[in-house]
């Protein structure tokens, strides 16, 4: 293959050659840029204005916060656009903008790294271009305030409203506690049931005690009966010639008084043994037991009523918590600065300026529990281990009772036995001394008939002071014995009453505490509901005193001096290099074609 040489001065003289033309199309690009930038193109002219946007000062949750984006957004609203146009007369002539025209007028940047809001308009007037612009940063401002101001108000009306119904609610059953307090006697009802089962055990205690006395009157009315049976009413001489037949006078006389020294030995000795079983006798200490259980079983037996009331209340607080937190969300989404959250404030505090301000824009969006929801949980937990407290202290309190009760009926049996004891000691002694004072008056007798002999062998009768006796302690232990059936029945009697008026009491009562429990869940609902709405209402009249300056304008645009097209000087350059390489283009393509020619 063979190699063409390319010779440059073949280039060179073909450009001199054709120079002329090459000069000519340069001349005519030149002078057409020209006169197109000088009389054809009119000047545009550019103006801006900066609106700076400022965070809240107050993170309300009512009122939706507005991201710098959304405002750019919001820049061209039909309304702004036509209000604009009304206010400055863009319509008419010799004006005759449109709204599409407007639109393609501005441009509207965000500096990197800045709250700040550029607004760009070019037009070909400067000082419409001035107008248009300041016109429009302002209305958008104006409107952008009203408009956040009216969700304001808004917001502002509708949880007053909410406040104000949340306040009359809550004065409503703020009255209707102190109403209740009043006129529900809680505590005289308390107190009058456990006064009621008070008497109730110390009757059923004095019933025990009767019942055990009248078995003991029992006794004594059968032992006197017999007693009375083996006496005589009327004893005679012929009754002592009968003890002492077959005897001398003096040894009748000798006998009677052996018999009353045995007589009064044995009853020394049953007075000694009486004695000694009041010593080691437990009836004293049986009498305190007795008492102390049966106290103790009357306030086992309050506790598990004041019990059962609790246990009633904490069920129907946790059905009114389970229904509340039913009505809860867990959680919910809170958007705020990187500045408010405290750990990574401290952590910004640490780096640049320029860092910072990379951050400044960045928003958190974090996921927080409900404190409302996360409050009737733990209402809930705290209620169940309440439940189960009470509960498991009902059956300790139940089984307290049952062995304090079988330790009340082994006392009293054991009572009953030592009093049975102490009392057949007691008729034991007094018959014994009914012996002694019958053999103590035959030895009178005795010593009266020896007094002449006339008197040993007259008949005489006298009355028996030991049936005399046993009759009038007969009348004694009958009457008592009525008396202990009488007052047996009356104590029944007053049992059934307080036992059916303890019942009707407790279940009043029981109805009054579910009533006050519920009206202090509902005062407790409200006062919360209520403090809820008056911190936002708070909250609300904060951001109308604190967001002023939400958004303002910058800088307003000044008018433009210079246009900013066209560029006369760059577009005559350019037709001028464009006007080079047509010509140069056009010079060889003429040269080849003569050429290709011949």
């Amino acid at each position: 293959m063979e190699e063409e040489e390319i010779d440059l001065r073949e280039y060179i003289n073909v450009l001199l050659k054709r120079k002329g033309i090459i000069i000519l199309i340069f001349l005519i690009a030149v002078i057409t840029a020209a006169l197109v930038s000088f009389f054809y193109l009119k000047p545009v002219y550019e103006a801006n204005a900066v609106i700076a946007v400022s965070k809240p000062k107050i993170i309300n949750s009512l009122i939706d916060e507005i991201s710098i984006e959304d405002y750019k957004n919001l820049i061209k609203d039909v309304e702004i656009e036509e209000e604009l146009m009304q206010k400055i007369n863009l319509e008419k002539p010799p004006t005759g903008v449109t709204p599409y025209d407007l639109e393609r007028m501005i441009t509207i940047e965000i500096p990197k790294d800045t709250n700040l809001i550029k607004i760009n308009l070019q037009a070909e007037n400067p000082k419409l271009t001035k107008d248009i612009i300041n016109t429009w940063a302002t209305l958008f401002v104006e409107k952008n305030k009203k408009l956040y101001f009216d969700e304001v108000k808004k917001a502002k009306i509708g949880v007053e409203d909410k406040l104000k119904h949340a306040e009359q609610d809550f004065f409503e059953i703020e009255e209707k506690m102190i109403e209740f307090n009043e006129t529900g006697n809680t505590d005289v009802i308390g107190k009058e049931i456990t006064e009621k089962l008070n008497n109730n055990t110390r009757n059923e205690s004095r019933l025990v005690d009767i019942k055990t006395n009248i078995e003991i009157a029992k006794a004594n009315i059968e032992e006197i009966e017999f007693q009375m049976n083996s006496q005589k009413k009327l004893i005679s001489s012929s009754d002592l010639n009968r003890l002492i037949e077959g005897m001398s006078f003096n040894e009748a006389k000798n006998f009677i008084e052996n018999q009353l020294e045995l007589a009064l030995q044995n009853l020394q000795a049953k007075e000694e043994e009486l004695k000694i079983f009041n010593q080691k006798s437990k009836i004293s200490l049986l009498e305190k037991e007795i008492e102390s259980k049966t106290n103790q079983i009357v306030n086992f037996n309050n506790r598990l009523i004041n019990l059962k009331i609790l246990i009633e209340q904490e069920k129907a607080k946790i059905r009114t918590a389970k229904a509340q937190l039913n009505e809860q969300e867990k959680t919910f989404v809170l958007t705020k600065s990187i500045y408010d959250d405290a750990s990574l404030n401290q952590l910004i505090s640490e780096i640049s300026e320029e860092d910072a301000l990379l951050l400044k824009n960045l928003k958190l969006k974090s996921e927080e529990l409900n404190s409302l929801y996360i409050n009737l949980e733990e209402r809930i937990i705290n209620s169940g281990i309440n439940l189960e407290t009470y509960q498991t202290e009902i059956a300790q309190v139940i089984e307290n009772i049952d062995i304090l009760e079988n330790e009340l009926q082994k006392d009293k049996k054991e009572f009953n036995v030592e009093k049975l004891k102490l009392t057949n000691l007691e008729r034991e002694k007094k018959a014994l001394e009914s012996i002694y004072v019958m053999l103590d008056n035959k030895s009178k007798e005795i010593n009266i008939a020896s007094a002449n002999a006339e008197n040993q062998e007259k008949i005489i009768q006298f009355t028996n002071p030991e049936y005399l006796s046993l009759q009038n302690q007969l009348i004694g232990v009958v009457i008592a014995y009525k008396a202990l059936l009488g007052e047996e029945k009356q104590l029944k009697e007053n049992i059934d009453v307080y036992s059916e008026r303890v019942g009707n009491l407790k279940k009043e009562l029981t109805e009054k505490k579910l009533i006050l429990s519920q009206l202090n869940r509902e005062y407790s609902a409200k006062g919360i509901l209520y403090n809820i709405f008056y911190k936002q209402v708070e909250e609300i009249r904060l951001t109308e005193t604190a967001e002023v300056d939400l958004l303002k304008i910058a800088s307003l645009a000044y008018e433009p001096r210079a246009p900013i097209k066209p560029n006369k000087k760059l577009n005559i350059t350019i037709a001028g290099v464009l006007g080079l390489f047509v010509g140069i283009f056009v010079a060889f393509f003429l040269e080849f074609w003569e050429k290709g020619k011949s």
